[in-house]
């Protein structure tokens, strides 16, 4: 019996530093998309693409630390209230890489003739749900 406990602890031991290897990973993770993206809103912001680089950008760091703090989160409340802020990220990330492909293929006259636009307007309606059911 006291080898199984032994044993037990150990395997704890080990998922507990798998679990902490994650968090730093997800914490470098934020900060380089949030690092690449202030560099292009300051350096790059005439580059063709800019602007959807930007905010895909800005939708992986709010992933990335919104995951962070969910996992380190200790109560259920605030475990659900950062799990709904990557809600956000998860609408309006495909729009975004959708328009910065379109950008970098030539297809950029669907990008200006506000074609994207409507995605983007679904999406919105999906966030607008998420907020209603996040809300009560």
């Amino acid at each position: 019996m006291l080898r199984l406990d032994i044993f037990c602890m150990n395997q704890i031991g080990k998922a507990c530093n798998i679990i902490k290897l994650y968090i730093c990973l997800l914490i470098a993770s934020s900060l380089t998309s949030a690092f690449l993206g202030i560099f292009a809103l300051l350096k790059r912001r005439s580059s063709k693409g800019a602007v959807s680089f930007i905010l895909s950008m800005l939708a992986v760091t709010i992933l990335s630390a919104g995951n962070t703090l969910e996992m380190v989160s200790s109560d259920f409340s605030t475990k659900l209230f950062w799990a709904n802020i990557q809600y956000f990220a998860y609408c309006y990330s495909p729009v975004v890489l959708v328009a910065l492909c379109m950008q970098f293929t030539g297809f950029d006259k669907w990008i200006q003739n506000r074609r994207i636009l409507w995605l983007a307007v679904y999406t919105e309606n999906v966030a607008i749900c998420y907020i209603l059911c996040y809300t009560k």
